[in-house]
């Protein structure tokens, strides 16, 4: 004969479990995800007409450029892509562009755009619909990285289910003749591109067991009400 196990029993053990989630500290760590871009470089366009008609003339994929030249009328945006696949909601995104070179004679402000990518970098890239994120400065001879926080728009191409995210650099100062690269250099021979840090932190070790027992006492009271129901009737 079965021995019978008594809801408040259960319902003893439910609690035991719960105050092991709460005060036991979760074994997961978050982790950090620094993933390469799948495709990175810059589409230029008007070599001899106003930048931004349209009709990009040149895809580069060794130089991550931005400049905007007032003659004869022509403008670099540096374009990069990530394989987001697979990723659930983060908790933080980093786009990280290192200045592989300043060529910058005052300081200039940049926007970041972010659009949902198909895995490649073209000509078209130039022109595609994008969402401005953000916006920073560099100053004359600046060097290091720009750490550009990226989580909501992730968050959103996550829950779109894309899995390409792409991000433009476009210049947003008044037209100069100056550049800068965010990967790459003037030799074309860099590999020091832009990254994206991604952050996740899975949750506790114990959260499962927690959920199914959740699950169980509804379960069992259920069919103890059913079974009290059945012997009133």
């Amino acid at each position: 004969m079965t021995p019978k196990v008594s809801l408040g029993a259960l319902v003893g053990a439910f609690i035991l479990l719960v105050v092991s989630v709460v005060v036991q500290p979760s074994t997961g760590h978050a982790t950090t995800i620094v993933s390469g871009p799948l495709a990175h470089g810059f589409a230029a366009d008007g070599t001899n007409t106003p930048p931004q008609d349209g009709l990009g003339e040149q895809a580069n994929a060794l130089l991550f450029a931005v400049d905007n030249h007032p003659f004869p009328g022509s403008q670099h945006r540096g374009i990069v892509e990530f394989n987001i696949f697979g990723l659930t909601p983060v908790s933080s995104a980093t786009l990280t562009l290192p200045i592989t070179l300043n060529g910058l004679t005052s300081a200039q402000n940049f926007l970041v755009l972010g659009y949902t990518g198909d895995g490649t970098i073209s000509d078209s890239d130039y022109q595609i619909s994008a969402s401005t994120i953000t916006n920073f400065n560099v100053i004359v001879g600046q060097t290091g990285v720009i750490n550009v926080d990226v989580t909501s728009f992730i968050n959103a191409q996550i829950a779109l289910s894309n899995q390409f995210a792409g991000f433009k650099v476009v210049w947003n100062s008044p037209p100069s003749n100056d550049s800068i690269a965010f990967g790459g250099d003037g030799t074309f021979t860099s590999t020091n591109f832009p990254t994206l840090d991604v952050t996740a932190t899975p949750l506790p070790a114990a959260l499962p067991l927690f959920a199914g027992g959740v699950g169980l006492i509804g379960l069992l009271a259920r069919r103890r009400k059913q079974r009290a129901t059945a012997l009133a009737a």
